[in-house]
């Protein structure tokens, strides 16, 4: 998820160049176009899939610890692999932002259109109408509904022989942290990836009852829903910053902010940290009767 983010954050001003009036205009200047567009495209649908991912890692570990191996290089193989097709099917017929043309900042074409050997017009048709169900409506599904069942086992049930009231405080705070944790994800990506799948569904509807070709967007509006799908990539780490003590003190000392504190040392004192989550992940490992509702 790091390295799709990050590939994100750069694709965004390499657009600027590559899928400027200029560029295009030029000798072979769409291929770079496209590729960026794909790249972007694919970088997303890595981001919401390396989230489902962890879902289900971390339910596997709630409610099957030791019982189901999670096999975490296959998953980052098999994610980057389906990027890698996104970005394959994106490449064809992609509609890029134009920026910088002599009428206008930004207008919109279509490039890398083709008839022979596939008709490039059909693979956009269906993956315009199917992107907001395999990228927002599944993941957002799938995500949800694990971590609602994680949620709830965390909230509901207690370790059995518990008998520190100091340990039953800490073990609190750590399971109100982990749950706010987990609904935060959630809430930045519907606020992030939302209104811009509306927007799609809307040009989707009209023109389908319309019998026109979208039109290309332009706005203000447009602009601010568009930016606000692609800074998703920058909030993931504001919220481990904010969540996870471990992350936090080694983003520190990336930073040089705490100099004397070793790397090594960080890993010791957040050990406290490690001991709550382990605790929580042994709530489903014990046959505790959830109370009546």
């Amino acid at each position: 998820m790091a390295v799709s983010d990050l590939l994100a954050g750069l694709i965004i001003p390499a657009q600027w160049l590559f899928c400027s009036s200029f560029m295009l205009s030029s000798a072979g200047g769409v291929y770079p176009c496209a590729v960026c567009k794909a790249t972007q495209k694919a970088t997303y649908f890595l981001s919401t899939s390396t989230m489902v991912a962890i879902a289900l890692h971390r339910y596997l570990a709630v409610f099957h610890p030791g019982a189901i191996h999670f096999n975490v290089k296959m998953s980052i193989c098999i994610t980057w692999i389906l990027g890698l097709v996104v970005a394959i099917t994106n490449t064809a017929s992609a509609k890029v932002f134009e920026y910088f043309s002599p009428d206008h900042i930004i207008t919109c074409r279509v490039i890398l259109e083709f008839s022979k050997p596939f008709d490039s017009k059909i693979i956009r048709r269906y993956r315009v109408h199917l992107s907001w169900i395999a990228q927002f409506l599944i993941p957002l599904t799938i995500t949800s509904a694990l971590y609602a069942q994680i949620a709830f086992n965390v909230w509901r049930r207690s370790i059995v022989g518990e008998k520190s009231e100091c340990r039953s405080r800490r073990l609190g705070k750590s399971k109100r942290k982990i749950i706010l944790m987990l609904i935060v994800v959630l809430i930045v990506f519907i606020l992030c990836w939302l209104p811009i799948h509306i927007q799609k569904l809307i040009d989707f509807i009209r023109q389908f009852y319309n019998k026109k070709k979208s039109d290309c967007h332009t706005n203000t509006t447009y602009a601010f829903i568009y930016w606000l799908s692609i800074s998703s990539c920058c909030y993931n780490p504001i919220i481990y910053y904010i969540f996870n003590p471990k992350f936090r003190d080694g983003f520190r000392y990336l930073l040089n902010l705490r100099p004397q504190t070793s790397f090594r040392s960080i890993y010791r004192n957040t050990s406290s940290n490690t001991e709550n989550v382990n605790e929580i992940n042994t709530i489903a490992m014990h046959p505790a009767t959830l109370p009546a509702l």
